[in-house]
């Protein structure tokens, strides 16, 4: 449904806001504006004696930012805008692993132990087709599975890539493609386990010098 400049579910739970091109960049200005506040009570929390803690600042910021930068992505992942949010979720990953600004992006993710922000909406984009898929009786079912054909080129709609990834794999091979100082093939096992506090900040010492 429609009004005034808000899509918003049959129940009212999900809201987005948005102008007549589909753009969504009111709604991701608005969003990257949220996290960057709450950016700041992470950067308050490092600055504390319980929250310097890899661990603590990568939970703080996954339950903070990331529930933020995650709301109603599969409506506007394929936005031209979402740098808008990407900057903000990278200083998060600044805040955690502890680089220092001139480090690659490539490489936050990694030290930081958290999946770049596009794989994450990705995943969030194939678990929403699976259950819509899975309930064929919904109306948003011909939406999806039987829309009409393309009409702009410049359009990217939902269905225009309905293909699951695997976080892990894409996020390996990514890696694998990325063009970033030290590339080696050692690094690649970090993104396949959960950091503990010593490794990460071990890690992050190394980042120092990228």
């Amino acid at each position: 449904m429609e009004l005034e400049g808000y899509s918003y579910s049959q129940r009212g739970v999900s809201w987005c806001h948005f102008r007549p091109t589909l753009s969504y960049r009111e709604h991701l200005s608005r969003s990257a504006a949220k996290l960057k506040s709450r950016n700041n009570l992470i950067t308050k929390l490092a600055g504390t004696s319980c929250g310097t803690s890899a661990s603590i600042l990568r939970t703080s910021a996954l339950a903070l930012c990331y529930s933020v930068a995650e709301y109603c992505c599969p409506e506007w992942a394929r936005s031209s805008y979402t740098n808008l949010i990407n900057t903000q979720l990278h200083s998060a990953m600044h805040l955690i692993s502890g680089c220092l600004q001139p480090t690659q992006l490539s490489w936050l993710p990694v030290l930081s132990n958290v999946a770049p922000p596009s794989l994450h909406r990705k995943v969030a984009t194939d678990s929403m087709l699976q259950i819509i898929e899975a309930h064929p009786d919904w109306p948003v079912y011909a939406d999806v599975f039987e829309h009409p054909p393309p009409r702009l080129a410049s359009r990217r709609p939902i269905w225009s890539d309905m293909t699951s990834v695997d976080t892990i794999t894409q996020w390996r091979e990514d890696w694998s493609s990325a063009s970033v100082v030290n590339h080696t093939q050692k690094f690649l096992h970090v993104i396949n386990q959960q950091f503990s506090a010593n490794l990460l900040s071990g890690l992050a010492i190394l980042a120092f010098f990228v």
